[in-house]
């Protein structure tokens, strides 16, 4: 499955960040993805120092892995005016960034098969009717004019004609290198092992190659956050789970944007291949916090319980696993250094599941051929949506982590948040459905969409 278009980022990758570490900045960020990113940029623009700290490569996790849809239908209203915002801000990236990113508006569509189908797809017609998003019904023949599939598969779709594809492979590094040429300190291979206290406060970090005095810190470690914060008796209940996703060699176009059914998700590639994945399959790894855990995230696992897949123990080395150290010392290597670049092997079924749903919707592709395929883990909260506030009991901490699959997409929105956050400037958004203590302040759990 040889390819000579994009390479997925790996620990083998090498590091394009290096040098000395600065003695202390205004905020350092543990964790180069797009929170990471997103938010050392909004606060660089405010005239601060900034340095994002990333144990193995910018943007080699989650970041890079994911789909590319840029989306505000399907999502939780709590993040939609994030997302209308976000929008925006992808809109203007590649003139920001001096680079392109495959940026396409070419639309989203949800398609559907049957009753049961279309009832999930309208909750989000509702939902974006709320908010004024356009947003169309498309009848089966108006599907059909738009997606060249095989005639009668799908009874509707719903579409958001406003959102689009990124390609998350030229996107992070291109947002990493304007950040770097506005002035931020970033480092690669630096794993912040823990923080440091000054008179009741956090005041900086403690990495492998040194110390790093900060004003304030924002925790955007993606999977790694829950693990972090365990070390100092903090319980932050996000699991991970693996979504694995692949890509074509080049095909004919059937779609020029991003399209799902209940059980296939694909997305035009700019080198005229498709990126696609399995909507119904996704993998989780029992470990200590997942029994922890049980009970906040039942009602989201009942509700997966059709694509959810058990497996009895993750990987060594995955943050999660029954091996993986909670508790180590400021000057011992740390769980962190031991996977640069968290990147668990796909399904092994992947490629003739995949294989045989494109040949079952589109007849002329029934040889597609796989180029690539790959998996990244997502870190998720019982709600299904993140968590974007300051720690408890830890002033000058913050963290914006669990965001369950939607963190691409809604990160440039989010980076400004927190920028706003963290210099306790109000941020011009409703933000009660991410505070940290919502899993023990009583409130009912309502996972999201």
């Amino acid at each position: 499955m040889e390819h000579n278009w994009m390479n997925m980022i790996s620990a083998h990758t090498p590091a394009t960040y290096e040098g000395a570490l600065p003695a202390a900045v205004d905020f350092a960020i543990i964790g180069g993805g797009i929170i990471g990113l997103s938010a050392a940029l909004s606060l660089k623009e405010c005239g601060f120092s900034v340095a994002v700290l990333e144990k193995g490569r910018v943007g080699g996790e989650q970041s890079s892995r994911n789909w590319g849809w840029i989306r505000k239908l399907g999502r939780d209203a709590a993040e939609i005016p994030l997302m209308i915002r976000a929008g925006q801000l992808w809109q203007d990236m590649e003139t920001r960034v001096g680079a392109s990113i495959g940026y396409r508006e070419e639309g989203i569509i949800y398609l559907s098969r049957n009753d049961k189908e279309q009832a999930a797809r309208y909750r989000h017609f509702e939902t974006a009717q709320q908010f004024e998003i356009p947003v169309e019904r498309l009848s089966a023949a108006h599907v059909e004019q738009q997606i060249q599939g095989l005639p009668g598969y799908w009874r509707e779709g719903i579409k958001s004609p406003t959102d689009a594809r990124v390609e998350p492979l030229l996107a992070m590094p291109a947002i990493a290198r304007h950040a770097k040429s506005a002035g931020i300190i970033i480092r690669e291979n630096c794993a912040v092992r823990g923080l440091e206290k000054s008179a009741g406060k956090i005041s900086g970090v403690i990495c492998e190659a040194g110390t790093v005095r900060a004003g304030a810190v924002l925790l955007a470690g993606g999977s790694w956050t829950g693990l972090f914060l365990e070390r100092y008796g903090i319980r932050f209940p996000q699991l991970s789970v693996r979504a694995s996703v692949a890509r074509t060699r080049p095909l004919p176009s059937v779609y020029a944007g991003c399209a799902s059914d209940p059980a296939l998700a694909f997305r035009r590639e700019e080198n005229g291949g498709y990126v696609v994945a399995l909507t119904d399959h996704s993998d989780f790894f029992l470990g200590p916090s997942a029994f922890k855990n049980t009970r906040l995230f039942a009602k989201s696992a009942w509700g997966s319980r059709g694509s959810l897949y058990l497996k009895p123990a993750a990987p060594s080395g995955f943050p999660d696993a029954w091996t993986t150290r909670r508790t180590w010392r400021d000057d011992q290597t740390s769980p962190f250094e031991k996977n640069r670049v968290l990147s668990p092997a796909p399904w092994s079924g992947l490629v003739p599941q995949l294989q045989k749903r494109i040949a079952e919707r589109f007849p002329a592709l029934k040889d597609v051929e796989i180029a690539e395929a790959w998996a990244g883990m997502i870190d998720t909260m019982p709600d299904t949506v993140p968590t974007i506030d300051s720690v408890p009991g830890m002033e000058g901490l913050w963290v914006a982590s669990g965001f369950s699959g939607h963190g691409f997409g809604i990160g440039p929105a989010v980076g400004e948040v927190l920028a706003n956050l963290m210099q306790n400037r109000e941020t011009g958004y409703d933000l009660t459905r991410f505070r940290f203590n919502r899993f023990t302040d009583g409130s009912v759990i309502e996972p999201g969409p």
